[in-house]
């Protein structure tokens, strides 16, 4: 553990910084997630970060992000995330409610 609190990897040979173990975002709304971010200098982006203005970003919660918790990033790296209904989600193709059954003999329903 380095300082903070923070799980760290030391570079052999290396003057830079330690690596910073990626912490686990999914679930969080953004706001947490970048302070969670924060605390080990990594930054956070996704679909529609520059405006902030989709509905991800004013408060849907984080489904995905990459590189994935636990990998190691250099301090100052970005984990990308994505929210709902971005990459990843196929959404739902079933119907939501049985279909009515077909009626083969008479007029449709209605007439």
């Amino acid at each position: 553990m380095g300082s903070r609190g923070r799980r760290v990897k030391q570079r052999r040979g290396d003057a830079a910084p330690p690596d910073v173990r990626v912490p686990d975002v999914v679930g969080m709304f953004p706001w947490e997630a970048r302070r969670r971010l924060a605390m080990d200098e990594l930054g956070l982006t996704g679909p529609g970060a520059d405006a902030e203005e989709s509905s991800g970003w004013l408060g849907g919660r984080i489904t995905g992000q990459a590189p994935s918790a636990g990998e190691w990033l250099p301090p100052g790296g970005t984990v990308t995330v994505w929210f709902g209904d971005e990459p990843g989600s196929a959404g739902v193709r079933e119907p939501r409610r049985p279909v009515p059954p077909v009626r083969r003999d008479g007029p449709p329903p209605g007439r």
